[in-house]
């Protein structure tokens, strides 16, 4: 009895209601009783209870609009519903499996570009000079430090200074002198072109140095790396370095 269907127009009477109320009640045409009748329309025209007395009869359009609302609001939203979680499912799983595929492809590109480990020459054990060689400096040394260097590997029959452009002759007579050479470069100082052509021309002992305060020190990590990785190709050379306390 609380529910209750009424419509009121000055344009349309009942006749020309009920077709449009017969058309939307069509998809439950199996269910009789939510149906609408001529009758039911007409009675249900005016909403007044002291004019209409027979507004309670009205309560019999309880199914049809519970039909309505299940067919045109509920059922329609429910399809929505059902069709957008589906196809968030096919896209979610599309995703995954793009990003899955994607960190596969990221992940062998980056096998593919592991940097590989350079190759650095051996160093070897430094020993006193015991045959006749001779100094080449890469480095002006002070005389301290040079007293130094001739403690632990012998005194040189003659030095050539290399660490001067003006000393080019100094190369040329370096290469075509017979005796064994040791060459002192500076640690600090990235080995060039110039050295590398040189090197190439002779063979000999190669020895890193750094010092401070006017004492030898530890040569760094990154400094005998990139020396030991210069010379790594240099078959007849031999990388040394000097004992620090």
């Amino acid at each position: 009895n609380d529910v209750t269907f009424v419509w009121r127009s000055t344009l349309l009477s009942a006749d020309q209601i009920f077709p449009v109320l017969s058309a939307l009640a069509k998809p439950w045409f199996f269910i009789e009783a939510a149906q609408p009748l001529p009758e039911m329309v007409r009675i249900a025209q005016d909403s007044r209870l002291s004019v209409n007395s027979q507004l309670t009869a009205a309560g019999s359009w309880w199914l049809y609009v519970l039909m309505s609302q299940v067919f045109y609001a509920i059922f329609p939203r429910s399809v929505l519903f059902v069709w957008g979680k589906v196809r968030l499912s096919r896209y979610q799983l599309s995703l995954e499996k793009k990003t899955k595929s994607t960190y596969k492809a990221e992940s062998e590109l980056g096998n593919a570009f592991v940097p590989q480990a350079e190759p650095l020459k051996d160093v070897v054990q430094l020993a006193s000079q015991s045959q006749e060689y001779v100094l080449l400096s890469g480095v002006t040394l002070p005389e301290i430090l040079k007293q130094a260097l001739y403690k632990q590997i012998g005194p040189a029959q003659q030095e050539y200074e290399l660490n001067a452009q003006e000393n080019a002759e100094n190369e040329v007579k370096a290469i075509q002198d017979s005796r064994k050479k040791v060459l002192i470069v500076a640690a600090w100082e990235p080995p060039l072109g110039e050295l590398a052509d040189f090197m190439a021309l002779t063979e000999g002992v190669i020895i890193p140095i750094d010092w401070r305060d006017e004492q030898f020190c530890q040569l760094s990590e990154l400094h005998l790396d990139e020396w030991r990785r210069f010379c790594h190709s240099m078959k007849q050379w031999q990388l040394q370095l000097l004992e620090v306390s």
